[in-house]
């Protein structure tokens, strides 16, 4: 598994805010949901939001993606693979209830 570190960022700034964030959110409730991200570019968003979930034992990953949904065994635990497309994941979730459905 990758880890986080600054290099991933593209400034000093940036590093600065976001290692300021991870240990805001330390000991708080952290749901990621990451659409679309597949091998383009990796170590933009994948490894570091199964980095995020790994280290930080309140976070959850809900990964979509069509072609790569598959999740670190290390990660597994706090998180839920669905394999459809962006588009689908999101006209599912967008959809509003009616005023005699109820969950």
């Amino acid at each position: 598994m990758q880890s986080l570190n600054s290099s991933n960022i593209i400034n000093k700034e940036q590093a600065k805010r976001f290692s300021n964030w991870l240990l805001d959110i330390k000991n708080k409730n952290l749901l990621i949901i990451e659409i679309g991200a597949g091998f383009n570019t990796p170590g933009v968003i994948r490894w570091p939001m199964e980095q995020i979930v790994y280290t930080h034992p309140n976070a959850y990953l809900i990964r979509v993606n069509l072609d790569y949904p598959q999740i670190p065994k290390e990660i597994a635990d706090r998180s839920l693979s669905l394999q459809c497309s962006a588009k689908s994941f999101l006209n599912e979730i967008t959809v509003c209830p009616t005023e005699n459905q109820t969950f």
